[in-house]
């Protein structure tokens, strides 16, 4: 879903280079409450006392987990192309 929004073509490249056939995975236009949901569901588990962020052994790893969880934090805030962007927790 965050590839699909304005500012999500890096995620895109991420997909492409993994293989994934973009064109086919892509939402067609932008969904308020798919957005919405995505980005609830995002802090849930990934914001600034998410459970994702616990049993990290490696810190690198979790440098990098925190980023990309940030990154698409950031991306699904965006709504409707109107730019409206609420900042990740750091």
């Amino acid at each position: 879903m965050a590839a699909s929004l304005p500012g999500g073509e890096d995620i895109q490249q991420k997909l492409a280079d993994l293989a994934y056939d973009v064109d086919v995975i892509l939402l067609p236009a932008p969904d308020g409450e798919l957005i919405d949901a995505a980005r609830q569901a995002l802090l849930f588990v990934a914001g600034r006392d998410g459970a994702w962020y616990s049993g990290w052994i490696n810190p690198d790893e979790a440098t990098r987990a925190r980023q990309t969880s940030n990154h698409l934090i950031t991306t699904a805030m965006i709504r409707n192309g109107h730019g409206m962007i609420d900042r990740p927790p750091s």
